[in-house]
């Protein structure tokens, strides 16, 4: 008991409420300042709005604008179209598209490998840092939920041998970092 009457050990609910509070407080930190220093690209970078927009009308002149031609085609049974109706539509921002999506998709994978990065170097610190146990837990919980939120971020748009490259990377890591860590107190533990 301290000075006041009240248990010196705190409830387990406040400590794990606490670790919780810190975990999510860290990734939404990491995840803000990531988004601050690194922007995302945007639509109008690469692709520019026109209040008023008139498609190119033949498959030539959308081609050369830069744009896609979708032919129509007259369903089985019924005439194809004629030369009075169209023949087809453009999407006029089919390049720009493929630009910006191209940028986001490298943007993503950037994000992902600085989420993972700083996912372990939490995890790192956690297992070695002093502070007591809630922040080492904290820590490492952060660090556990950056990797999460980093493949939530990525991981469908990630090629198949970079999903096997990154994830042996990272369990390299962590069994690194448990061995390290735990063998320690495993042979205190037999002693």
């Amino acid at each position: 008991m301290d000075q006041n009457g009240q248990s010196a050990r705190q409830p387990r609910f406040l400590k794990w409420s606490l670790v919780f509070a810190i975990a999510l407080v860290a990734n939404l930190f990491v995840n803000y300042a990531l988004s601050l220093a690194y922007k995302a690209p945007v639509w109008n970078d690469f692709c520019h709005d026109q209040q008023i927009v008139t498609p190119p009308a033949t498959e030539a002149a959308c081609v050369s604008a830069g744009g896609q031609w979708t032919a129509v085609v007259a369903p089985a049974g019924q005439e194809p179209p004629t030369v009075k109706t169209a023949s087809g539509y453009c999407n006029p921002n089919y390049t720009c598209q493929q630009a910006l999506q191209n940028a986001q998709e490298s943007y993503e994978r950037n994000v992902f490998i600085i989420l993972v990065i700083v996912g372990v170097i939490m995890i790192a610190l956690g297992s070695f840092v002093g502070g007591g146990e809630v922040v080492k837990t904290s820590l490492s919980f952060a660090g556990s939920l950056s990797l999460v939120v980093a493949s939530f971020r990525y991981w469908s748009s990630a090629q198949d041998w970079l999903k096997v490259v990154i994830l042996g990377v990272a369990l390299a890591a962590l069994l690194w970092l448990a061995v390290k860590k735990f063998a320690r107190t495993d042979e205190k533990v037999r002693s």
